[in-house]
């Protein structure tokens, strides 16, 4: 069932930034134009797709922006009409229903912002992404790859996303994200992406801050065929010198590691199988989740999992906090505690997966 945002988006909507612009697109040719006039201005850019499907151009989608100081970018999915507005209210928070595609043959998207520049990406699916061709110098993040350099100031929020079936020729099959300020990946779902390194995501957190890696779930990722280079893990490494914290992850069924902790990151609530690296913190876990689903591979938590209700929910007053929903766009905190991973137990009537 679609969720309705809160009335407040409406008013946002409404009522936009002067210093704003704001970007309704509804084809991959209108994100692809939105994506190059937001790289070309000193505003701030919101770009707003409506559900939907949007295959990738040759080279994939690109923001790249040199030489233009605006503030932040933000790129989300699931708007629709409202009160004739075509993206007047984002009434759809399951990342599912806003789907970006490689269609097997390009990177889904890139990002390279000014190095101020504070970048947010909600709401969106990148499946099929692949970098094959591009070798060892661009062959990372087929699905999402977001760049910067050490010297930057810019935060970078990845939350809410499906990254699905993405092939990475070098690492960072689903992701491979940076941040020279706050990094926040944030109630994400990574299920059989592939690349020679570490084919969930690679991470790397170098940042005059804290780097927050919460409530994701990574499943099912792995090492692709053919590699010429050094292998490591099918699932999710970060690495950098910054702190990190790493806290209500599910990681797990995952080709070699689930996890390359090359951070030394503060590890509290998560339940994997195999880790590399320290397991600093804790309590941390080592429990069978108990997917279920009707796809090959389940990735939500079945009604008699052990990892529900077993995460931390920080108080008001810390850094980091969850999101108000889960990937399908129900409530985030259902029962006594939060769930682990990107998905709420919020209905025994729909575990039968017919739900919406």
């Amino acid at each position: 069932m679609k969720r309705l945002a809160l009335l407040f988006l409406f008013w946002s909507v409404l009522v936009p930034s002067a210093h704003a612009a704001l970007f309704c697109v509804s084809n991959s040719t209108e994100l692809a134009q939105a994506l190059l006039s937001a790289s070309v201005t000193d505003a701030s850019d919101e770009i707003r797709l409506r559900s939907g499907n949007y295959p990738a151009p040759p080279g994939g989608f690109v923001y790249q922006n040199f030489d233009h100081p605006e503030a932040l970018v933000t790129i989300s999915g699931g708007w629709s009409f409202f009160f004739g507005n075509p993206c007047g209210v984002r009434s759809d928070l399951s990342a599912f229903s806003t789907k970006l595609s490689g269609n097997n043959q390009d990177r889904v998207m890139r990002i390279r912002p000014f190095s101020s520049t504070n970048v947010i990406v909600e709401g969106l699916t990148f499946q099929q992404g692949n970098t094959l061709g591009l070798g060892l110098d661009q062959g990372q993040g087929a699905g999402l790859r977001v760049e910067t350099f050490v010297g930057w100031t810019g935060d970078v929020q990845i939350r809410g996303n499906a990254f699905l079936n993405n092939t990475a020729f070098d690492y960072g099959g689903g992701l491979a994200a940076s941040a020279g300020g706050r990094l926040v990946v944030n109630n994400n779902l990574f299920l059989t992406n592939s690349a020679c390194r570490h084919g969930a995501a690679s991470l790397t957190y170098s940042g005059n801050d804290t780097g927050y890696l919460i409530n994701n779930t990574v499943a099912y990722n792995f090492i692709r065929s053919g590699c010429q280079i050094g292998t490591s893990a099918g699932g999710l490494r970060i690495g950098g010198i910054s702190p990190v914290l790493i806290v209500n992850n599910v990681l797990w069924g995952n080709e070699e590691f689930d996890l390359v902790n090359d951070s030394g990151g503060l590890m509290i609530r998560n339940d994997f199988q195999h880790l590399l690296g320290p397991a600093t913190g804790g309590p941390n876990y080592n429990l069978s989740p108990q997917f279920t689903g009707n796809g090959f591979f389940p990735f939500r938590l079945s009604a008699d999992s052990p990892l529900i209700d077993l995460g931390l929910v920080p108080s008001s007053g810390l850094p980091w906090q969850l999101l108000s929903y889960d990937l399908d766009g129900d409530p985030r905190v259902i029962g006594s505690s939060v769930d682990l991973g990107a998905f709420e137990l919020s209905d025994l009537i729909f575990e039968d997966g017919f739900d919406g």
